[in-house]
């Protein structure tokens, strides 16, 4: 049950990533305002990131986490910035300028 879980959370990681690949590689994504919606969906991922490594790290220092909970909590982080960049950029796309 727990492999079949991993298997569908991966298929969604790798659909997530195919959506932004192919919005980048799109004639909509070359124009002025494909590049501005990369712009603003890469902001709020990169600071997203950021925003929860410094979490995870300060977790960490105040031993809330130990090491080995800490690789496993950043890699769901990846898997769920992934997801939520795939959001963000079809929110953004869909929004009326």
């Amino acid at each position: 049950m727990l492999n079949l879980l991993f298997i569908l959370l991966m298929a969604i990681v790798v659909a997530s990533n195919f959506y932004i690949f192919r919005f980048q590689k799109s004639v909509e994504g070359n124009d002025e305002r494909g590049k501005l919606i990369q712009l603003q969906t890469f902001s709020s991922m990169y600071n997203t990131l950021f925003v929860s490594s410094v979490l995870v790290i300060v977790l960490n220092i105040v031993d809330i986490i130990n090491a080995e909970q800490m690789v496993d909590v950043w890699l769901y982080l990846l898997v769920a910035i992934s997801v939520f960049g795939a959001f963000k950029l079809n929110r953004n796309k869909n929004k009326q300028v």
